[in-house]
């Protein structure tokens, strides 16, 4: 995970909550945020911060809410680093659906593994196939609302994600329509598995 990634979460989203005890756990795990932020982080540090930040600055929820809001406090905090205000600058002009069709692209500005698939199910429906490391589908589903939201979609809904050992799957709507409930076909799950920094 590329720098502005771990800004956006810590220096944006969490700040001012980010306790001594976050940051010693966060600094034995690989992540010092007394010192200046490494220009990328392995994919193993950035899920045990992901892990330390649920268990520390959210204890309060049960961890799949504790993950959703995560994932959507990230995204706003993410559209108030350099490279997230530069994206969502030219997203907000294209609109939800080409903003989806670009979101491979987008999240490869925070890391150097991430793949996307898309398939259109309706006008304002998509399944969306991400490969993932995170343990907990909810990460996506806080943080795919929060950004169909930031790109000016109505009523942005993204439903519970299906785990496959490859990825997770989600569907994706908004407007007046009702979100698909039948869950993805696993069949349709290719991808690799997520590596790198």
């Amino acid at each position: 995970m590329f720098s502005h990634a771990v800004e956006a979460l810590f220096e944006r989203a969490f700040r001012g909550e980010v306790t001594e005890r976050c940051k010693a756990r966060l600094r034995r795990a690989g992540v010092d945020l007394d010192r200046p932020l490494l220009p990328a982080y392995p994919i193993a540090v950035w899920l045990a911060a992901l892990e330390i930040t649920v268990a520390e600055l959210l204890p309060h929820l049960p961890r799949q809410e504790a993950y959703r809001e995560m994932g959507a406090r990230l995204l706003r905090g993410y559209v108030h680093t350099l490279v997230g205000r530069a994206n969502f600058s030219l997203l907000r002009l294209l609109g939800p659906v080409r903003a989806l069709e670009r979101l491979t692209a987008h999240l490869r500005a925070n890391n150097n593994f991430q793949e996307t698939r898309l398939t259109q199910l309706g006008a304002t429906e998509w399944e969306l196939w991400i490969n993932t490391a995170v343990s907990e589908p909810a990460y996506y589903e806080g943080l795919l609302q929060a950004a169909l939201q930031e790109v000016g979609a109505q009523n942005p809904r993204v439903g519970a994600g299906v785990r496959s050992d490859q990825g997770c799957t989600y569907r994706v709507t908004w407007g007046s329509q009702p979100l698909e409930t039948q869950p993805p076909r696993e069949d349709r799950l290719p991808g690799r598995q997520p590596g790198g920094a």
